[in-house]
Protein backbone atom coordinates (compact mmCIF):
# COMPACT_ATOMS: atom_id res chain seq x y z
CA UNK A 1 0.00 0.00 0.00
CA UNK A 2 1.73 3.12 -0.83
CA UNK A 3 0.41 5.51 2.07
CA UNK A 4 1.87 8.60 0.62
CA UNK A 5 -0.44 7.88 -2.53
CA UNK A 6 -3.64 7.29 -0.23
CA UNK A 7 -3.03 10.24 1.45
CA UNK A 8 -2.82 12.64 -1.80
CA UNK A 9 -5.86 10.62 -2.75
CA UNK A 10 -7.83 11.64 1.01
CA UNK A 11 -6.40 15.10 0.57
CA UNK A 12 -7.73 15.61 -2.73
CA UNK A 13 -11.15 13.56 -1.82
CA UNK A 14 -11.27 15.75 1.33
CA UNK A 15 -14.84 17.61 0.66
CA UNK A 16 -16.19 14.15 -0.34
CA UNK A 17 -15.02 12.82 2.94
CA UNK A 18 -16.45 15.67 5.04
CA UNK A 19 -19.97 15.67 3.20
CA UNK A 20 -20.18 12.00 4.25
CA UNK A 21 -19.20 12.29 7.92
CA UNK A 22 -21.64 15.36 7.85
CA UNK A 23 -24.32 13.00 6.35
CA UNK A 24 -23.88 10.39 8.69
CA UNK A 25 -23.94 12.50 11.58
CA UNK A 26 -26.59 14.86 10.97
CA UNK A 27 -28.96 11.29 10.22
CA UNK A 28 -27.74 10.00 13.20
CA UNK A 29 -28.82 12.90 15.24
CA UNK A 30 -32.17 13.36 13.40
CA UNK A 31 -32.80 9.24 14.54
CA UNK A 32 -32.05 10.43 17.97
CA UNK A 33 -34.28 13.41 18.34
CA UNK A 34 -37.47 11.28 16.85
CA UNK A 35 -36.57 8.65 19.51
CA UNK A 36 -38.21 8.78 23.24
CA UNK A 37 -36.33 11.63 25.49
CA UNK A 38 -33.55 10.26 27.34
CA UNK A 39 -33.97 8.60 30.53
CA UNK A 40 -32.42 10.11 33.50
CA UNK A 41 -31.62 9.48 37.01
CA UNK A 42 -32.13 12.31 39.36
CA UNK A 43 -30.48 12.96 43.08
CA UNK A 44 -31.22 15.79 44.95
CA UNK A 45 -29.72 16.29 48.58
CA UNK A 46 -31.28 17.78 51.33
CA UNK A 47 -29.66 19.21 53.60
CA UNK A 48 -29.96 20.26 57.53
CA UNK A 49 -30.23 24.89 57.90
CA UNK A 50 -27.25 26.55 58.84
CA UNK A 51 -26.09 27.37 62.34
CA UNK A 52 -26.90 30.87 61.29
CA UNK A 53 -30.61 30.43 60.71
CA UNK A 54 -31.02 28.41 63.52
CA UNK A 55 -29.47 31.10 65.99
CA UNK A 56 -32.15 33.20 64.84
CA UNK A 57 -34.09 30.58 67.14
CA UNK A 58 -31.21 31.12 69.86
CA UNK A 59 -33.62 33.80 72.13
CA UNK A 60 -37.01 31.96 71.31
CA UNK A 61 -35.25 28.65 72.69
CA UNK A 62 -33.51 30.21 75.40
CA UNK A 63 -36.95 31.96 77.02
CA UNK A 64 -38.94 28.46 76.38
CA UNK A 65 -35.92 26.78 78.34
CA UNK A 66 -36.11 29.51 81.44
CA UNK A 67 -39.40 28.71 81.56
CA UNK A 68 -40.37 28.03 85.33
CA UNK A 69 -42.25 24.38 84.76
CA UNK A 70 -40.29 22.86 82.55
CA UNK A 71 -43.39 22.85 79.67
CA UNK A 72 -41.96 24.81 77.14
CA UNK A 73 -39.11 22.57 76.83
CA UNK A 74 -40.54 20.73 74.07
CA UNK A 75 -41.61 23.41 72.11
CA UNK A 76 -38.14 24.79 71.02
CA UNK A 77 -37.36 24.75 67.19
CA UNK A 78 -33.31 23.45 66.49
CA UNK A 79 -32.21 21.86 63.08
CA UNK A 80 -33.01 18.28 63.56
CA UNK A 81 -36.41 18.84 64.86
CA UNK A 82 -37.05 20.78 61.26
CA UNK A 83 -35.47 18.26 59.56
CA UNK A 84 -37.37 15.51 60.88
CA UNK A 85 -40.54 17.04 60.24
CA UNK A 86 -39.49 17.81 56.40
CA UNK A 87 -38.71 14.29 56.19
CA UNK A 88 -42.34 13.19 57.29
CA UNK A 89 -43.81 15.54 54.98
CA UNK A 90 -41.94 14.08 52.14
CA UNK A 91 -43.07 10.68 52.68
CA UNK A 92 -46.77 12.00 51.87
CA UNK A 93 -46.94 10.95 48.52
CA UNK A 94 -50.19 12.85 47.60
CA UNK A 95 -47.78 16.20 48.11
CA UNK A 96 -45.72 14.98 45.31
CA UNK A 97 -48.87 14.05 43.18
CA UNK A 98 -50.19 17.58 43.89
CA UNK A 99 -46.89 19.03 42.99
CA UNK A 100 -46.73 16.58 39.65
CA UNK A 101 -50.04 17.73 38.50
CA UNK A 102 -49.55 21.42 39.09
CA UNK A 103 -46.11 21.42 36.59
CA UNK A 104 -47.70 19.65 34.41
CA UNK A 105 -45.09 16.59 34.32
CA UNK A 106 -47.57 14.62 32.57
CA UNK A 107 -49.30 15.97 29.91
CA UNK A 108 -53.14 15.40 30.50
CA UNK A 109 -53.87 15.38 26.69
CA UNK A 110 -52.53 11.55 26.77
CA UNK A 111 -55.10 10.69 28.60
CA UNK A 112 -59.24 9.52 28.13
CA UNK A 113 -60.46 10.53 31.08
CA UNK A 114 -59.27 12.19 34.70
CA UNK A 115 -58.96 8.41 36.34
CA UNK A 116 -56.27 7.20 33.99
CA UNK A 117 -54.92 10.14 34.59
CA UNK A 118 -54.66 10.23 38.28
CA UNK A 119 -53.61 6.39 38.38
CA UNK A 120 -50.45 7.43 36.18
CA UNK A 121 -50.19 10.42 38.33
CA UNK A 122 -50.13 8.25 41.38
CA UNK A 123 -48.01 5.43 39.45
CA UNK A 124 -44.84 8.36 39.02
CA UNK A 125 -44.95 9.34 42.53
CA UNK A 126 -44.71 6.32 44.10
CA UNK A 127 -41.59 6.11 42.09
CA UNK A 128 -39.75 8.76 43.88
CA UNK A 129 -38.05 7.53 46.73
CA UNK A 130 -36.41 8.74 50.00
CA UNK A 131 -32.84 7.71 51.07
CA UNK A 132 -30.84 8.44 54.29
CA UNK A 133 -27.31 8.27 53.75
CA UNK A 134 -25.21 7.26 56.70
CA UNK A 135 -21.72 9.90 56.37
CA UNK A 136 -18.82 9.99 58.91
CA UNK A 137 -20.18 12.93 61.22
CA UNK A 138 -16.23 13.68 60.88
CA UNK A 139 -16.79 15.17 57.37
CA UNK A 140 -17.88 18.35 56.25
CA UNK A 141 -20.63 17.04 54.59
CA UNK A 142 -22.08 14.77 57.44
CA UNK A 143 -25.59 17.03 57.60
CA UNK A 144 -26.61 15.57 54.02
CA UNK A 145 -28.27 12.66 55.46
CA UNK A 146 -31.21 12.36 53.26
CA UNK A 147 -31.48 12.39 49.13
CA UNK A 148 -34.62 12.72 47.21
CA UNK A 149 -34.05 10.45 44.11
CA UNK A 150 -35.88 10.10 41.03
CA UNK A 151 -36.11 8.47 37.19
CA UNK A 152 -37.84 10.57 34.08
CA UNK A 153 -36.54 12.16 31.07
CA UNK A 154 -37.93 16.06 31.46
CA UNK A 155 -35.24 17.88 34.06
CA UNK A 156 -37.17 21.43 34.07
CA UNK A 157 -40.32 19.46 34.94
CA UNK A 158 -38.66 17.77 37.48
CA UNK A 159 -36.74 20.66 39.04
CA UNK A 160 -40.32 22.70 38.76
CA UNK A 161 -42.18 19.34 40.70
CA UNK A 162 -39.20 19.85 43.37
CA UNK A 163 -39.68 23.66 43.85
CA UNK A 164 -43.88 22.86 44.48
CA UNK A 165 -42.63 19.97 46.77
CA UNK A 166 -40.15 22.52 48.53
CA UNK A 167 -42.63 25.67 48.62
CA UNK A 168 -45.44 22.98 50.03
CA UNK A 169 -43.64 21.31 52.39
CA UNK A 170 -41.81 24.45 53.84
CA UNK A 171 -45.93 25.74 54.15
CA UNK A 172 -47.04 23.16 56.21
CA UNK A 173 -44.21 22.94 58.73
CA UNK A 174 -44.63 26.86 58.67
CA UNK A 175 -48.43 26.33 59.46
CA UNK A 176 -48.15 23.38 61.49
CA UNK A 177 -45.41 24.87 63.98
CA UNK A 178 -47.53 28.06 64.18
CA UNK A 179 -50.79 26.20 65.27
CA UNK A 180 -48.37 24.23 67.86
CA UNK A 181 -47.52 27.29 69.19
CA UNK A 182 -50.71 28.89 69.19
CA UNK A 183 -52.27 25.82 70.78
CA UNK A 184 -49.20 25.41 73.47
CA UNK A 185 -50.05 28.86 74.55
CA UNK A 186 -53.82 28.66 74.46
CA UNK A 187 -53.94 25.60 76.91
CA UNK A 188 -51.04 27.36 79.03
CA UNK A 189 -53.51 30.08 78.99
CA UNK A 190 -56.48 27.76 80.00
CA UNK A 191 -54.21 25.69 82.30
CA UNK A 192 -53.84 29.48 84.22
CA UNK A 193 -57.32 30.36 84.23
CA UNK A 194 -58.82 26.77 85.35
CA UNK A 195 -55.94 27.27 88.17
CA UNK A 196 -57.04 30.44 89.17
CA UNK A 197 -60.79 29.29 88.92
CA UNK A 198 -59.84 26.36 91.23
CA UNK A 199 -58.31 29.03 93.84
CA UNK A 200 -60.81 31.60 93.74
CA UNK A 201 -63.29 28.61 94.19
CA UNK A 202 -61.37 27.56 97.01
CA UNK A 203 -61.06 30.71 98.08
CA UNK A 204 -65.06 31.07 98.40
CA UNK A 205 -65.11 28.17 100.39
CA UNK A 206 -62.42 29.00 102.69
CA UNK A 207 -64.90 32.15 103.33
CA UNK A 208 -68.12 29.78 103.21
CA UNK A 209 -66.62 27.81 105.60
CA UNK A 210 -65.86 30.29 107.70
CA UNK A 211 -68.19 31.78 108.29
CA UNK A 212 -70.57 29.04 108.87
CA UNK A 213 -67.54 28.23 111.84
CA UNK A 214 -67.97 31.84 112.83
CA UNK A 215 -71.98 32.00 112.78
CA UNK A 216 -71.92 28.03 115.13
CA UNK A 217 -69.42 30.07 117.54
CA UNK A 218 -71.93 33.28 118.03
CA UNK A 219 -75.14 31.30 118.23
CA UNK A 220 -73.02 28.54 120.44
CA UNK A 221 -71.94 32.46 122.73
CA UNK A 222 -75.83 33.17 122.45
CA UNK A 223 -77.09 29.89 123.74
CA UNK A 224 -74.39 30.10 126.33
CA UNK A 225 -75.65 33.49 127.45
CA UNK A 226 -79.14 32.38 127.61
CA UNK A 227 -78.13 29.51 129.86
CA UNK A 228 -76.14 31.55 132.00
CA UNK A 229 -79.17 33.85 132.63
CA UNK A 230 -81.37 31.24 133.14
CA UNK A 231 -78.75 29.39 135.29
CA UNK A 232 -78.59 33.02 137.28
CA UNK A 233 -82.03 33.06 137.64
CA UNK A 234 -82.58 29.52 138.91
CA UNK A 235 -79.88 29.94 141.31
CA UNK A 236 -81.26 33.41 142.52
CA UNK A 237 -84.68 32.16 143.15
CA UNK A 238 -83.23 29.08 145.29
CA UNK A 239 -81.01 31.27 147.07
CA UNK A 240 -83.68 33.56 147.88
CA UNK A 241 -85.98 30.73 149.20
CA UNK A 242 -83.18 29.62 151.22
CA UNK A 243 -82.65 32.80 152.85
CA UNK A 244 -86.33 33.35 153.32
CA UNK A 245 -86.54 30.54 155.13
CA UNK A 246 -83.16 30.97 157.20
CA UNK A 247 -84.23 34.52 157.82
CA UNK A 248 -88.01 33.39 159.02
CA UNK A 249 -86.08 30.69 161.18
CA UNK A 250 -83.93 33.19 162.91
CA UNK A 251 -86.62 35.21 163.73
CA UNK A 252 -88.75 32.73 165.31
CA UNK A 253 -85.34 32.21 167.36
CA UNK A 254 -85.11 36.24 168.05
CA UNK A 255 -81.67 35.83 166.43
CA UNK A 256 -81.16 39.40 165.22
CA UNK A 257 -77.15 39.43 165.02
CA UNK A 258 -74.74 36.99 163.83
CA UNK A 259 -74.06 34.74 167.29
CA UNK A 260 -71.59 32.44 165.35
CA UNK A 261 -68.39 31.95 167.64
CA UNK A 262 -65.06 31.58 166.67
CA UNK A 263 -62.15 29.61 168.13
CA UNK A 264 -58.64 30.27 168.40
CA UNK A 265 -56.17 27.53 168.28
CA UNK A 266 -52.46 28.09 168.82
CA UNK A 267 -49.68 27.32 166.98
CA UNK A 268 -45.62 27.22 166.91
CA UNK A 269 -46.34 29.77 164.33
CA UNK A 270 -48.90 32.38 166.35
CA UNK A 271 -52.71 31.94 166.15
CA UNK A 272 -55.27 30.56 163.63
CA UNK A 273 -58.55 32.02 163.73
CA UNK A 274 -61.08 29.51 162.43
CA UNK A 275 -64.95 29.25 162.16
CA UNK A 276 -66.98 26.69 162.23
CA UNK A 277 -68.90 25.45 158.60
CA UNK A 278 -70.84 22.99 159.62
CA UNK A 279 -73.12 25.92 161.93
CA UNK A 280 -76.64 26.71 160.91
CA UNK A 281 -76.91 29.51 158.43
CA UNK A 282 -79.86 31.44 160.28
CA UNK A 283 -77.29 31.94 163.43
CA UNK A 284 -76.08 34.68 161.43
CA UNK A 285 -79.08 36.61 162.23
CA UNK A 286 -82.30 37.61 160.78
CA UNK A 287 -80.65 41.18 160.10
CA UNK A 288 -77.63 40.26 157.70
CA UNK A 289 -79.79 37.57 156.34
CA UNK A 290 -82.88 39.86 155.00
CA UNK A 291 -80.47 42.56 153.96
CA UNK A 292 -78.35 39.77 151.60
CA UNK A 293 -82.41 39.01 150.59
CA UNK A 294 -82.86 42.73 149.86
CA UNK A 295 -79.84 43.45 147.97
CA UNK A 296 -80.23 40.19 145.81
CA UNK A 297 -83.59 41.23 145.06
CA UNK A 298 -82.53 44.96 143.96
CA UNK A 299 -80.20 43.73 141.50
CA UNK A 300 -80.48 45.48 137.99
CA UNK A 301 -77.91 44.12 135.97
CA UNK A 302 -77.82 40.37 136.58
CA UNK A 303 -74.63 40.02 134.24
CA UNK A 304 -72.58 41.64 136.40
CA UNK A 305 -73.19 38.49 138.67
CA UNK A 306 -72.54 35.93 135.91
CA UNK A 307 -69.04 35.36 136.52
CA UNK A 308 -68.48 33.73 132.79
CA UNK A 309 -70.83 36.27 131.24
CA UNK A 310 -68.32 38.93 130.45
CA UNK A 311 -66.05 36.00 128.95
CA UNK A 312 -68.14 35.26 126.71
CA UNK A 313 -69.90 38.76 125.57
CA UNK A 314 -65.88 39.76 124.71
CA UNK A 315 -65.91 36.41 122.54
CA UNK A 316 -69.15 37.39 121.14
CA UNK A 317 -67.82 40.92 120.07
CA UNK A 318 -64.73 39.91 118.91
CA UNK A 319 -66.47 37.26 116.40
CA UNK A 320 -69.11 39.80 115.23
CA UNK A 321 -66.53 42.19 114.84
CA UNK A 322 -64.16 39.61 112.49
CA UNK A 323 -67.58 38.28 111.12
CA UNK A 324 -68.10 42.44 109.74
CA UNK A 325 -64.66 42.65 108.81
CA UNK A 326 -65.23 39.62 106.46
CA UNK A 327 -68.18 41.06 104.97
CA UNK A 328 -66.73 44.71 103.82
CA UNK A 329 -63.27 43.03 102.69
CA UNK A 330 -64.16 39.80 101.77
CA UNK A 331 -61.30 37.90 103.11
CA UNK A 332 -60.33 36.64 106.32
CA UNK A 333 -56.72 36.81 107.66
CA UNK A 334 -56.33 32.36 108.31
CA UNK A 335 -53.27 31.05 107.21
CA UNK A 336 -54.78 28.79 104.42
CA UNK A 337 -56.72 31.87 102.73
CA UNK A 338 -53.72 33.87 103.02
CA UNK A 339 -51.71 31.30 101.15
CA UNK A 340 -54.58 31.16 98.29
CA UNK A 341 -54.26 34.50 98.04
CA UNK A 342 -50.90 34.62 97.37
CA UNK A 343 -51.28 31.55 94.57
CA UNK A 344 -53.73 33.77 92.65
CA UNK A 345 -51.68 37.02 92.34
CA UNK A 346 -48.51 35.11 91.45
CA UNK A 347 -50.99 33.44 88.74
CA UNK A 348 -51.72 36.64 87.62
CA UNK A 349 -48.87 38.39 87.98
CA UNK A 350 -47.23 35.87 85.60
CA UNK A 351 -46.46 37.25 82.37
CA UNK A 352 -44.60 34.20 81.07
CA UNK A 353 -47.58 33.64 78.04
CA UNK A 354 -47.40 37.11 76.88
CA UNK A 355 -43.52 37.32 77.05
CA UNK A 356 -43.31 33.92 74.81
CA UNK A 357 -45.98 35.36 72.18
CA UNK A 358 -43.81 38.69 72.67
CA UNK A 359 -40.43 36.75 71.64
CA UNK A 360 -42.53 34.41 68.89
CA UNK A 361 -43.04 37.45 66.52
CA UNK A 362 -39.75 37.76 65.48
CA UNK A 363 -38.78 33.85 65.13
CA UNK A 364 -38.55 33.20 61.17
CA UNK A 365 -41.75 30.64 61.09
CA UNK A 366 -44.08 33.98 61.59
CA UNK A 367 -42.23 34.57 57.81
CA UNK A 368 -43.75 32.86 54.64
CA UNK A 369 -41.04 34.05 52.32
CA UNK A 370 -37.58 33.82 55.07
CA UNK A 371 -38.40 30.61 56.79
CA UNK A 372 -36.21 27.38 56.15
CA UNK A 373 -36.71 24.50 57.71
CA UNK A 374 -33.97 22.32 55.25
CA UNK A 375 -32.12 23.40 52.48
CA UNK A 376 -33.49 21.41 49.06
CA UNK A 377 -30.44 21.95 46.59
CA UNK A 378 -32.21 21.67 43.65
CA UNK A 379 -29.66 23.50 41.47
CA UNK A 380 -27.20 21.19 42.34
CA UNK A 381 -29.50 18.23 41.11
CA UNK A 382 -27.59 15.55 39.71
CA UNK A 383 -28.90 14.08 36.59
CA UNK A 384 -27.36 10.72 35.48
CA UNK A 385 -28.65 9.73 32.01
CA UNK A 386 -28.89 6.18 31.33
CA UNK A 387 -28.55 6.62 27.63
CA UNK A 388 -25.23 6.67 24.81
CA UNK A 389 -26.87 9.93 23.01
CA UNK A 390 -23.45 11.48 22.81
CA UNK A 391 -21.17 8.04 22.31
CA UNK A 392 -23.52 7.39 19.65
CA UNK A 393 -23.16 11.00 18.08
CA UNK A 394 -19.39 10.61 18.54
CA UNK A 395 -19.25 6.76 16.53
CA UNK A 396 -21.56 8.28 13.57
CA UNK A 397 -18.64 10.82 13.02
CA UNK A 398 -16.06 8.53 13.27
CA UNK A 399 -17.80 5.52 10.98
CA UNK A 400 -18.69 8.63 8.53
CA UNK A 401 -15.58 9.68 8.35
CA UNK A 402 -14.13 6.16 7.94
CA UNK A 403 -16.33 5.13 4.99
CA UNK A 404 -15.52 8.82 3.61
CA UNK A 405 -12.41 7.54 3.66
CA UNK A 406 -13.00 3.99 2.33
CA UNK A 407 -14.95 6.02 -0.27
CA UNK A 408 -12.36 8.09 -1.52
CA UNK A 409 -10.14 5.76 -1.69
CA UNK A 410 -12.51 3.00 -3.67
CA UNK A 411 -13.45 5.58 -6.15
CA UNK A 412 -9.99 6.44 -6.67
CA UNK A 413 -8.95 2.98 -7.70
CA UNK A 414 -11.95 2.57 -9.95
CA UNK A 415 -11.46 5.32 -11.57
CA UNK A 416 -7.19 4.15 -12.50
CA UNK A 417 -8.90 0.66 -13.02
CA UNK A 418 -10.97 1.99 -15.84
CA UNK A 419 -8.14 4.45 -17.23
CA UNK A 420 -5.36 1.23 -17.56
CA UNK A 421 -8.12 -0.62 -19.34
CA UNK A 422 -8.89 2.11 -22.10
CA UNK A 423 -4.93 2.70 -22.42
CA UNK A 424 -4.77 -0.78 -22.93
Amino acid sequence: IDLIKAFYVISKGKWKVAAITLIIFLGTFIYLQIQPPLIFNATTKIKSVTNAEIEKYQSFNQFLQKSDDGYWNNYTINAPYLKKLYIEQLNNTKIFEEAINESNLINRTNFNDSESYESSIKALASGISLHHIRKDENSEDHLNTHEIKFTHSNEEGWKKVLLSVDAKIHENIRIYLLDRLKTAIKIKKQRKDYAIDDLELRKQNELTDFNYETMRKINNLELRKRNALIDYDRETTRRLAFLNEQAEIARTLGISKSTLETQMFSSQSGQILTVGTDIPFYLKGYEAIEKEIELISARENKKLFIESFMSIENQLRDLKHIKESQKIENKIFTESFMNIEDQIRSFNQDKTVQRIEDVSKTIPVMDMKTFKAVELKIETTKFAYSSMRQTTLLLAAVLGFIIGVFYVIVSNSFREHEKRLVDF
